[in-house]
């Protein structure tokens, strides 16, 4: 959901990197249209947009990428734009595909199965400095974090609850939800105790 909370962006199954999004109506959600919050509807995996305005998404295509799909700002310049890639250490150069952004930029939320950790893919966090880059991404731990692998992650506008999804093989995916706030609190002060 958009800012707003006017504006839902989506993707087709069969198409995960073209980006839809139907906007809300009176009596609901009107037919689902191509995305032109940015040119070129596709390879916007997870296309958000922020308080501030600017809009992330994990691309393919971003300029200067390191990886199979980086998550990035949208960059525009005078006669167009394009997604660039946040660079390290926020991407790898495996696959940083499912994200959540804080409406506040101040923290991300993603998945990656090419970092380590418990399982086939585990769910990171990485804080925004002061400048404007990324912290190391810490692991979310065991208590979300299983042999399986977990993706998908989504914050409550108040930051009290995480919600994603974990399968074991893909045959079966389910979503979970977890209080938030206390964990993000606690790997703040962790954070700001390791400067």
């Amino acid at each position: 959901l958009s800012v707003d909370n006017k504006t839902m962006f989506f993707e087709k199954y069969n198409d995960s990197r073209t980006c839809w999004h139907s906007k809300r109506t009176g009596t609901g959600w009107s037919t689902p249209t191509l995305c032109t919050e940015a040119p070129d509807p596709k390879d916007k995996h997870y296309l958000q947009d922020t308080a501030s305005g600017r809009l992330y998404a994990s691309s393919q295509g971003a300029l200067n990428g390191i990886g199979q799909r980086d998550i990035s700002t949208y960059v525009k310049t005078e006669a167009t734009g394009a997604f660039q890639s946040l660079g390290r250490p926020l991407n790898s150069p495996g696959n940083e595909g499912d994200f959540y952004v804080a409406r506040d930029e101040s923290f991300i939320v993603f998945g990656s199965p090419h970092r380590g950790g418990f399982g086939g893919g585990d769910l990171f966090i990485s804080f925004r400095e002061r400048d404007g880059s990324w912290s190391d991404p810490k692991n979310l731990g065991a208590t979300i974090n299983t042999s399986g692998f977990e993706f998908g992650p989504y914050v409550t506008d108040d930051k009290r609850y995480l919600f994603f999804s974990r399968t074991s093989d893909f045959t079966r995916v389910d979503i979970y939800w977890i209080r938030f706030d206390s964990l993000l609190e606690a790997l703040k002060a962790g954070r700001a105790a390791a400067r």
